[in-house]
């Protein structure tokens, strides 16, 4: 033997740690992409729905494309498109589940609706007030809108 022997290098020191960055990095992008997926299937479960919570009083729920009325009771979910009569002596409220609340008062009509033609993609909700059994005129209505400061809509 030689008085001084040569040791070979190992070539696949460089390649391990190369690899474990690669397989590291993949494992962040798959994780990412599947907290994406539950992220985006919890808003789409939540989008433009409401819960029911009944304080006194009867009402009754239209299903979107149903022509019969049907009595609503505590915990009742409504969805885009359902519509809400209430008696003249009901109370209720309704959670909407992108954290909106409406209370309803006795002798109300509502839909929940997308503003879908507004290109928003919160829950907008549109009321017909009923006075005695009969809607109210137009200057009834503007007059209510003013002075709980809410938007009076046409059309």
């Amino acid at each position: 033997m030689h008085q001084f022997q040569h040791y070979r290098r190992r070539k696949s020191g460089i390649l391990m740690p190369f690899l474990a960055i690669i397989i590291i990095g993949l494992i962040v992008v798959f994780a990412f992409q599947i907290w994406l997926y539950f992220a985006e299937q919890k808003q789409f479960l939540t989008e433009n729905k409401a819960a029911v919570t009944m304080q006194s009083g009867t009402a009754e729920m239209l299903v979107w494309g149903d022509q019969k009325w049907v009595k609503i009771y505590d915990g009742s979910l409504l969805r885009e498109g359902d519509a809400v009569r209430t008696g003249p002596d009901a109370q209720l409220s309704m959670s909407l589940l992108n954290k909106g609340v409406v209370r309803v008062g006795g002798n109300t009509e509502l839909s929940i609706e997308l503003a879908r033609r507004a290109e928003l993609t919160q829950c907008m909700v549109l009321c017909e007030m009923l006075g005695a059994g009969n809607a109210l005129s137009k200057k009834e209505a503007q007059k209510y809108a003013a002075e709980h400061k809410l938007v009076f809509l046409e059309g």
